[in-house]
């Protein structure tokens, strides 16, 4: 075998950066724009199927048309497995560097054919997203991610018409609890095409015993059947054949630049049907973010999960974004646009639940933006528990640097125990205050959420809502699934550094009316007062200034009967001394900021001193804090000029 007969197939459906050198060969799928590469639908090919049968109608092309190789395959343009040790999850590129890290060369795909017989992405434990640990079949997850009846069509078809492979399939997919994913495979020619053939011999036949989903996601069934299939007939392959497996160590995804700059700036949105009755009521307020109301509109109308009504409600936007909502809705008629004068994000929420019909509420800031498979994952998983409140983990991004950002309070800290049924809020193993309390990060049953309503004219008016649903709930779940990405901007509601934040106070306020209402105030008072001193920390240092230290100690003096802890930062409000409260502020804070940007915040006067300098070096990483140390304070002999 030479070098110059292998090729593996690269599945193309849009444009992006492609990779063209040997051994690997483009090729388009579905009936989008030409992309000046070869095309599945030329030769003997079922190229009118690709709804269906997604990247496989590829595959069919090449078991019927290539001739001229010994070893073919097929991967995805945003997946292809690592032939190396590399584990990395994403690459950038198609670059020289890139295809040397993963092995994706001739020399090395020769050498690792010369050893083996088929080369197949990792073989990985199956549980269901946002569940690990939940290890099942690949049958059951199959089952809880899609229509159970077509795995057991097929599994009736195998035993039928290929009753060989009967126990493989007994075997891997009920017995089994490890899978490929993708219907990514690199194979010799003779294997593939004997695979080809069984494979569509079963999926032609099960298609004949079914009738196909109208929804697009669900009706691309058969890739989803053969992910699961090609386990099967490679567990044949190695008892019976004897063939060689190479697994791969990864299976990177490309995250390239400039991937969502269509999601950005344009409507990416196929026509779609109002729908009636829906599951599901997206509630989107709107307020001046036309940079940003594109993506956030994409990713909502492009969910797998169709069953929808997208709610908009127009909070007296004065720039475009009127005009943007108006074009997103001519193409998508599920979106209903809703007019008001400027109230607040609290009042526009309400103005969409009131018009909601779904049976679920879900909440989506119009700046923000959000995984297709958030609420495909989520209902489902409520629908099957009965579950009145569903959480989800969410990301925080920069705007300006597109980074991600730590933050605790985006995460559940749930026991994995919780994530595979519905829960009581006591059976949370953490502290109930630690997790994450946006409104976008979750699904509501309707009614459920019943008469409760935002706080209107307030900032950070979900927090108290939150601990009430969270309180009341008697049937919780949760996935421990990224799937909401929060954009972090300065001008946004949420990054307001004035006397605004006092807010916070009120959030407090209502979460201790909620905690007396439900008759726990006592039980979980010291982890409350905890979280208010929290809250209060950072109010302060969003805002220092001495305005905002005597309302904090006003409001302090008159929470006095809480189980405050004794120590020397609340004798600083007691007394009233901001400058020894500030170092406690600015000591707790875990953002990564410039000294100079640090004290760019600090009026002119007594805050500037010694003390408060070195508070916060607290929140510098080792160098910058020598640096600072050196340059402000001279203490360190080996950073003097």
């Amino acid at each position: 075998m030479t070098s110059d007969r292998i090729k593996i197939f690269v599945v193309y459906h849009r444009d992006s950066p492609r990779i063209e050198r040997a051994p690997f060969v483009p090729i388009q799928v579905g009936n989008g724009a030409p992309l000046g590469m070869l095309r599945d639908d030329t030769g003997d090919n079922i190229a009118a199927k690709n709804p269906n049968y997604c990247e496989l109608t590829a595959q069919y092309w090449i078991w019927k048309n290539v001739k001229d190789a010994d070893v073919v395959g097929l991967c995805h343009y945003r997946r292809i497995p690592s032939f190396t040790s590399d584990d990395c999850a994403e690459f950038s590129d198609f670059s020289e560097e890139t295809c040397r890290r993963f092995g994706w060369t001739q020399e090395r795909i020769s050498e690792l054919m010369r050893e083996n017989d088929i080369l197949l992405p990792p073989c990985w434990a199956v549980f269901p997203v946002g569940e690990p640990g939940n290890v099942m079949s690949p049958y059951d997850f199959y089952a809880r991610h899609h229509r159970e009846n077509d795995m057991r069509v097929a599994l009736d078809v195998i035993r039928e018409k290929t009753p060989e492979l009967a126990d493989s399939a007994e075997r891997v997919l009920l017995q089994g609890t490890e899978q490929c994913f993708g219907c990514i495979s690199v194979m010799r020619k003779s294997l593939f095409d004997a695979y080809s053939e069984w494979l569509f011999t079963v999926l032609f036949e099960v298609e004949k015993r079914i009738t196909l989903p109208k929804n697009r996601e669900e009706a691309r069934l058969f890739g989803f059947l053969a992910e699961a299939l090609l386990n099967v007939w490679v567990d044949y392959a190695k008892r019976t054949l004897g063939v060689r497996v190479f697994f791969g160590s990864a299976l990177p995804t490309m995250n390239y630049e400039g991937a969502d700059v269509r999601l950005e700036t344009q409507i990416c949105v196929p026509a779609r049907e109002r729908v009636e009755n829906p599951l599901l009521s997206v509630v989107i307020p709107v307020y001046n973010v036309a940079k940003y109301l594109h993506k956030c509109l994409n990713t909502v109308c492009n969910q797998c999960f169709e069953d929808l009504e997208i709610i908009c409600v127009n909070d007296g936007s004065t720039d475009h974004s009127r005009e943007i909502l108006a074009a997103f809705a001519e193409r998508d008629k599920r979106i209903r646009i809703i007019d008001q004068k400027n109230r607040g994000l609290g009042a526009a929420r309400n103005r969409g639940i009131d018009e909601a019909c779904g049976k679920y509420l879900a909440f989506v800031d119009s700046d923000d933006w959000v995984d297709r498979f958030i609420w495909q994952y989520s209902i489902r998983k409520a629908e099957r528990l009965n579950l009145e409140m569903l959480l989800f983990e969410l990301d925080s991004v920069s705007d300006e640097t597109g980074k991600t950002l730590w933050d605790p309070f985006n995460k559940l800290w749930i026991q994995e125990e919780c994530l595979r049924k519905a829960f009581f809020w006591r059976e949370w193993a953490r502290n109930p205050f630690e997790t994450n309390c946006y409104a976008p990060s979750r699904i509501i049953r309707r009614d459920f959420f019943g008469q409760r309503r935002f706080p209107e004219g307030m900032l950070y008016e979900d927090a108290a809502l939150h601990f009430d649903l969270l309180f009341s709930a008697r049937r919780l779940g949760a996935l421990a699934f990224t799937a909401y990405f929060y954009r972090v901007r300065k001008t946004s509601l949420m990054g307001v550094r004035d006397l605004r934040v006092l807010d916070h106070l009120k959030v407090i306020d209502g979460v201790a009316d909620v905690l007396k209402r439900n008759n726990i105030f006592e039980e979980l008072e010291k982890r409350f007062v905890a979280y208010a001193t929290v809250l209060i920390r950072k109010t302060y240092a969003m805002c220092p200034t001495k305005e905002c230290f005597e309302a904090i100690c006003r409001w302090r003096l008159s929470h006095s009967d809480w189980k405050w802890e004794n120590n020397p930062e609340q004798r600083a409000l007691l007394n009233g001394s901001q400058k020894k409260y500030a170092s406690f502020c600015f000591r707790s804070v875990r953002h990564s900021r410039p000294a100079e940007k640090i004290f760019e915040i600090f009026p002119e006067g007594r805050l500037k001193t010694t003390l408060v300098r070195l508070a916060a070096m607290f929140i510098l990483n080792r160098a910058a804090r020598k640096r600072f140390r050196a340059r402000h304070l001279n203490l360190d002999p080996r950073f003097k000029k």
